[in-house]
């Protein structure tokens, strides 16, 4: 794994979810104009947002007007938040944490019933953990011939005194670059303070 040794408990469990080392995978949380190959039957998602096992996902189909925009969400509050408010041309999914390798498959399957000309966005958040997260999804959509962009994560647009933040150790920022620099997130580089911002605690908004 990259970045600075002395990893905590959450960046372990970080690593036991990208190895694929978990008893149950969480469930896919999906809302969108789609239908989902699950199992041996065509599920329609219905609203507010509908529950995947990842490991039995085979395909999905989007409505014409559906699979303009795929936004993905770490947080679990975020998440709720938009699906609740979800344009229809728009699909959510949440990522639970660190992206598990069942996870991830599943995901290539829903960027692949996109259409061409939608967007691929991912918001979570301003932190060392969020911006791994970022990485993999980023990945997932190379793979698929896709570019992944940021929604949410520039430091500088959250206004001052708005949310609670931390202070960011120097290794965390130091990885955070690297991976915007990966990925070519320059405008989030740029923006990267010395402080963490949790996701949660922004307001909900869906990319432009």
């Amino acid at each position: 794994m990259q970045g600075d040794a002395g990893l905590v408990t959450s960046e372990m469990e970080d690593v036991f979810a990208e190895l694929g080392l978990v008893k149950f995978p969480l469930t896919l949380l999906v809302a969108g104009n789609l239908a989902v190959a699950y199992g041996g039957a065509s599920v329609r998602a219905a609203r507010p947002y509908m529950g995947f096992a990842p490991s039995a996902i085979r395909s999905v189909e989007a409505d014409p007007e559906a699979g303009r925009c795929l936004l993905t969400v770490e947080n679990l509050t975020t998440f709720h938040e938009l699906a609740g408010k979800r344009p229809d041309g728009a699909v959510v999914i949440y990522t639970g944490g660190m992206p598990s390798p069942s996870w991830k498959r599943a995901y290539g399957v829903f960027v692949r019933a996109l259409a061409p000309t939608a967007s691929c966005h991912h918001w979570g958040d301003i932190d060392v953990g969020g911006f791994r997260i970022a990485s993999h999804i980023a990945q997932c959509c190379a793979d698929e011939g896709r570019v992944l962009r940021l929604h949410g994560m520039r430091a500088n647009a959250v206004p001052p005194g708005t949310v609670p933040r931390r202070e960011l150790a120097a290794p965390e920022r130091r990885e955070i670059l690297r991976i915007c620099e990966r990925w070519q997130w320059a405008d989030e580089a740029a923006a990267l303070g010395s402080l963490a911002v949790e996701q949660e605690a922004m307001e909900p908004s869906w990319p432009a």
